[in-house]
């Protein structure tokens, strides 16, 4: 196959001022015209978006609705007989797009000519394609949704003979609103679109939503869905809105047949969602949205849980649950062919092997061969399962679901956004590499903050080649570099860098040390917080290393250009500034502390009420849920020491930090508590030196990243210290345990042993991979 190089974020164009060779985007401040003969509605949408973002930059582009051999002239191939004979008269080579998904190819005509063509071999691939203009004239995706202004030009030129062609990696590639009842849906329906019916989001704010996704060059939503926001379909314009922006439907792991369960569901009028014991009004309640969809485009979601999140009605066992599915995937079909398409196999499908719904996945049961299965991560970042040899031969192929905010076990994380993104990244990556290719879906909480993961994980789905282990550091650089107008660049990726890896060794949300869910306390479970458990030197160093980029947050935002600060704020200085004073809350006492949680409501006022000028009042709650993590300090006490004795000796080895490895090994750059962590392969190994200075007990604490086995099996290696054979461990965590709930909020699984050793030797720690997907994350070596 031939391998397009796609630059994501690096300025193609040429800016100059004068020169015959090139073709003008912008010449003297005038941009240039547009042409577009077809009936599209989302190319009409994306040149409309263009429109709009060149008034930003210049005088606007100038739309034609009539053919013409100059400026940028745009088309799908085979829609208007004029435009294809046109591509034939340049000689303008579009056979690498032909019959492709959304693919879209650029290239400005030879040196006689003035036209650039923009060609798609579909609707959304031409829509993509005039948007990759507005980028090359200096639009960033997150102008509307982060306030990133963009400079005005007077001039943006490409070289003639330049061309470009681009197409997804991920046939299909989108974003989950959820959990949102505490920021994306007050805050639209109380500042952005108002409204007198309660949590409700229409037309105005779902546009806003739709075009992100393409400019982000995403085509799917599954949209927010909790009992108190107004159902998607419910609304007027809603479904409209969608089809203007070319955007496919979805919904979630438990709601089948493009059904909102959590608040379409009444059991006062429907009874219980029961298949067993309420089949009829459960078939007419799927038909009657069926009915309402058909024609538009949609990804179904079949199968059936509980009404939100929880397991399904009236079955016991897993044996039982895998057969009422079996006749609920008859029922499903049935209606589709009836309502959607008689041939069934060609309507997008997908199963959610999410929670229980992959156990019983496992107990035997048979997903129709052309529906996608969808795998999922374990909630924390960590994908529970991947599709085997057999499974990868599949018609529907399968997907993604993956989270980057959530509810639940072990503990919430729905404020800050602060998964790191070489986890993203390596876990995109495995997941590509098992041919996980239909359908990824990111949980994206409310959007905000989540800007810069929500981009590197679409960005991925797009062009899966654009980003290597390599290269992700510059990804940060560039996406840096773009949103603040080259200001400060390095020192913000530094500041950012440093942010998640903090935040791999404990999550701003998991500083109470306490959990959800869990029986026996009040409200649903909830836990009061504990005392931190950080040694005393661990905690004074994570604060005084949150002190270090907070500094320089405030201190680099004096360089950022006025109109760009509100947007530094938003992606930047308040998620490091916010997670800093909630480390400082829990970790030093007395008025500090208190302080610190006064700074937090600071800080998430001015987010809310000054930042573009009120625009995202309600966006940013500092406290979802109310959670006991969130409370202020009640610290009466005078300043003291928070955490448990140090040790009397401790050492603290690197992953990377190998003196010798056999066979496969790889450090991901970014990953861990260490920022670099490495992966041992099935059958390969590494080996450690290091000296102590005092003989005696020491306990000896292996760090891995805790991962789940792509296929089901487990995760053992070996280990030996010195000549001493330690034995086979397993570091396999099963979800929801309580082995797992403690690796998911320390971000580690450990594997701690006790051993005597003696001074003037040289000691060796040997790590041998039994499994695929164990990675080494750091190794500490205490004398207590």
């Amino acid at each position: 196959m031939k391998k397009t190089v796609i630059l994501i974020f690096s300025v193609i164009v040429a800016l100059s001022t004068s020169g015959k060779d090139k073709f003008h985007l912008i010449d003297k401040g005038q941009g240039t015209n547009i042409h577009y003969v077809g009936h599209s509605q989302v190319v009409n949408t994306a040149i409309e978006m263009l429109t709009n973002d060149s008034k930003l930059i210049s005088s606007p582009f100038k739309f034609s609705s009539t053919l013409s051999e100059d400026g940028v002239v745009v088309g799908v191939i085979g829609e208007n007989i004029a435009f294809d004979k046109l591509l034939i008269k340049y000689k303008i080579d579009v056979k690498g797009i032909k019959n492709q998904w959304e693919a879209c190819h650029i290239e400005v005509s030879g040196k006689q000519e003035n036209i650039l063509f923009v060609v798609g071999s579909d609707p959304r691939g031409a829509a993509y394609g005039v948007l990759e203009l507005s980028r090359k004239i200096g639009i960033s995706p997150w102008m509307w949704w982060a306030d990133v202004v963009p400079s005005r030009k007077e001039t943006v030129t490409l070289p003639f003979g330049f061309k470009e062609t681009q197409k997804p990696s991920v046939q299909y590639r989108g974003i989950f609103l959820n959990d949102e009842d505490w920021g994306i849906v007050p805050w639209s329906s109380q500042t952005f679109e108002p409204s007198t019916v309660p949590y409700h989001m229409g037309p105005k704010t779902y546009g806003k939503v739709f075009e992100l996704l393409l400019r982000l060059r995403a085509n799917t939503l599954w949209p927010a869905m909790h009992e108190r926001t107004t159902p998607f379909y419910t609304v007027k314009g809603n479904r409209e809105t969608a089809e203007k922006y070319g955007i496919v439907m979805g919904t979630s792991h438990c709601e089948p047949l493009m059904r909102n369960n959590a608040g379409e569901w009444y059991k006062e009028n429907l009874g219980r969602y029961n298949f067993k014991s309420n089949r009829e009004n459960i078939i007419n309640y799927w038909a009657e949205r069926l009915k309402e969809v058909a024609g538009t485009e949609t990804f179904m979601t079949v199968g059936m849980r509980g009404v939100h999140d929880g397991r399904m009605e009236g079955v016991k066992t897993s044996a039982e649950y895998r057969d009422a599915l079996h006749e609920v995937f008859d029922v499903q079909r049935d209606l589709l062919k009836k309502y959607i398409n008689p041939n069934v196999e060609e309507i997008p499908q997908t199963m959610v092997l999410y929670k229980e719904v992959l156990d019983v996945y496992k107990e035997g049961l048979e997903v129709p061969d052309y529906v996608t299965l969808m795998w999922t991560d374990d909630n924390d970042g960590h994908i529970s399962n991947l599709s085997n040899k057999e499974e990868q031969k599949r018609k529907g192929g399968s997907g993604v679901y993956y989270h980057v905010s959530y509810w639940g076990s072990p503990h919430d994380y729905l404020w800050l956004s602060s998964t790191q993104p070489a986890l993203v990244y390596s876990e995109m990556k495995r997941a590509w590499d098992y041919n996980a290719r239909k359908l990824w879906i990111l949980n994206v909480g409310d959007i905000k903050p989540a800007e810069y993961l929500t981009e590197l994980f679409l960005d991925m789905g797009w062009n899966i080649e654009s980003i290597n282990e390599k290269s992700l550091k510059e990804h940060s650089y560039n996406w840096a570099a773009r949103e603040f107008g080259g200001q400060k660049t390095a020192e913000i990726a530094e500041v950012m860098k440093e942010y998640y890896r903090l935040a791999s060794i404990r999550r701003p949300e998991f500083m109470g040390f306490n959990k959800v869910e869990i029986e026996g306390y009040p409200r649903g479970g909830l836990m009061p917080v504990v005392s931190p458990d950080f040694t005393i030197d661990e905690a004074k160093k994570r604060v005084a290393d949150y002190d270090a980029i907070e500094k320089s947050a405030i201190e680099i935002s004096k360089y950022i250009p006025k109109n760009l600060r509100d947007a530094y704020y938003q992606l930047v200085e308040y998620p490091v500034r916010a997670a800093s004073q909630m480390n400082k809350k829990f970790l030093l006492t007395g008025q500090p502390a208190l302080d610190a949680y006064n700074e937090i409501t600071k800080l998430t006022d001015h987010y809310n009420m000054e930042i573009a000028n009120g625009k995202w009042n309600g966006i940013m709650d500092m406290k979802p849920r109310n959670l006991p993590v969130f409370e202020s300090a009640n610290y009466t006490h005078k300043d003291m020491e928070v955490g448990r004795p140090n040790p009397k000796n401790s050492l603290t080895i690197y992953a990377n930090e190998f003196n010798k490895s056999i066979g496969i090994v790889r450090t991901i750059t970014g990953l861990g508590h260490s920022n670099q962590a490495s992966e041992i392969n099935r059958e390969s190994a590494v080996e450690y030196e290091f000296t102590i200075e005092e003989e005696g007990d020491y306990e000896i604490q292996l760090g891995f990243i805790p991962m789940q086995p792509a296929n089901g099996g487990d995760l053992c290696l070996e280990l030996w210290l010195d000549d001493k054979y330690l034995g086979k461990h397993s570091i396999k965590a099963k979800p929801f345990t309580d082995r797992w709930r403690a690796n998911v909020l320390r971000q580690q699984a450990i594997i701690d042993f006790k051993q005597n050793m003696k001074v003037n030797s040289t000691h060796f720690l040997k790590i041998k991979a039994l499994d695929n997907d164990i990675i080494v994350d750091e190794i500490k070596i205490m004398r207590w």
